[in-house]
């Protein structure tokens, strides 16, 4: 691990999978078999997403790559709800981290289960070094904020997912879409573009 970078310190043994399959869950997945579990108490059925405050650091230093199942550079955690959610300009949440800040891109962006039930929502952040609202410098960090409308004893839950990526097209694509149909039909475009 390189110097300076957070270690999540969480050896979970996980089953071998076969070659190809990566952890790459839908947004009602995240929510539905990870996150109101882990609220609940109850168990998870995999250790691929880690326990860690994210907004305690810089995107660099957080743990990417750990597991031979994970996205390239791509990590989930559970992290704590932010007590102290700042809002800024035209409604723009922002995220405090201790070189940078996390900004909104879309928020409340609904969530629902397969049924069509409403089950949470998530936001959008890109990351910006410097930690001046007005000047910062916008990097390829992102991240997704995975939260749930589930209330444990009638309080809203404490605990989100939050998904890390330094790849920017990674979110672009639709949860539910097959990065490989995509690549495939661009292929068969370009080359049917090339046949004139």
């Amino acid at each position: 691990m390189d110097p300076g970078r957070v270690s999540s310190n969480q050896t979970i043994e996980v089953p071998e999978l076969p070659f190809g399959y990566k952890f790459h869950p839908t947004s009602s997945e995240v929510v539905l078999y990870y996150l109101v579990p882990k609220v609940k108490g109850e168990p998870l059925p995999s250790g691929y997403v880690k326990d860690l405050d994210v907004y305690k650091f810089d995107p660099h230093q957080i743990p990417l790559n750990e597991s031979k199942y994970s996205r390239e550079d791509e990590a989930y955690f559970f992290a704590p709800v932010q007590e102290e959610e700042i809002l800024q300009g035209e409604g723009n949440l922002t995220r405090a981290t201790p070189n940078g800040y996390w900004k909104s891109y879309e928020k409340n962006i609904p969530i629902y289960a397969r049924d069509g039930s409403y089950i949470g929502y998530k936001n959008k952040l890109v990351f910006y070094d410097g930690k001046d609202l007005s000047n910062g410098v916008k990097t390829d960090w992102k991240l997704v904020e995975y939260r749930t409308n589930f209330r444990l004893n009638g309080n809203l839950e404490r605990l989100m997912v939050c998904k890390i990526n330094l790849n920017a097209k990674a979110e672009e694509i639709p949860d539910e879409v097959d990065e490989a149909i995509l690549g495939d039909n661009e292929s068969v475009e370009s080359e049917n573009n090339n046949v004139s």
